[in-house]
């Protein structure tokens, strides 16, 4: 017959096996497809515009994995504020058309294009969302002011949004494009 002091030891010893079963099994998890939302960079062509993206692109833990995130779709969110996200479209870093879906593969980095402003005439400040890019539509006209948003990126059930804040300071028409900046920040401005 086994002994208190016996069965104890035995659960005892279950309860290590499980909590180290839990342990690998969380960093197992941590080898799954991570997205990394980078600095806002400026992609404009011409003098008297300017085009803010931001590149995504898949960390891994280690060189020997080749990860992917399929069918991956982006949106611009705004926290606290229970309205649709807005749907962006990606750019890879030498395209020229864009798509509404892709597949991010590790070391591979994509574009998002986000806000566009031109100097001339009305200043005109728009989010380039799918309709922009596609229909040349604008849909998201953005008023002079400071606005605060996060990305999301979805590929299937999952989510990931940015860890930090985009930033945003829209200047007033017949200001110069060098006050029309977008910036990463940890909390919301």
């Amino acid at each position: 017959m086994i002994g208190t002091l016996e069965l104890r030891d035995r659960f005892d010893d279950l309860t290590v096996g499980f909590r180290s079963l839990s342990h690998t099994c969380a960093e197992l998890a941590s080898f799954s497809p991570h997205p990394v939302f980078g600095s806002p960079i400026q992609q404009a062509t011409k003098a008297d515009y300017s085009w803010w993206h931001v590149p995504v692109s898949v960390q891994v833990q280690g060189p020997w994995q080749k990860l992917k995130l399929s069918h991956c779709t982006v949106h611009l969110v705004t926290p606290g504020i229970a309205a649709p996200p807005i749907d962006l479209s990606w750019k890879t870093q030498d395209a020229t058309a864009s798509v509404n879906t892709m597949t991010i593969r590790h070391g591979g980095t994509a574009l998002v294009p986000m806000v566009a402003r031109r100097e001339a005439a009305d200043g005109l400040t728009l989010i380039t969302n799918q309709s922009y890019l596609r229909d040349k539509k604008v849909t998201w006209n953005l008023n002079p002011r400071m606005y605060t948003w996060k990305l999301e990126l979805r590929s299937g059930k999952k989510r990931w949004e940015s860890p930090h804040y985009y930033v945003l300071r829209v200047p007033p028409p017949g200001c110069s494009n060098g006050h029309f900046t977008l910036e990463m920040r940890d909390r919301e401005a």
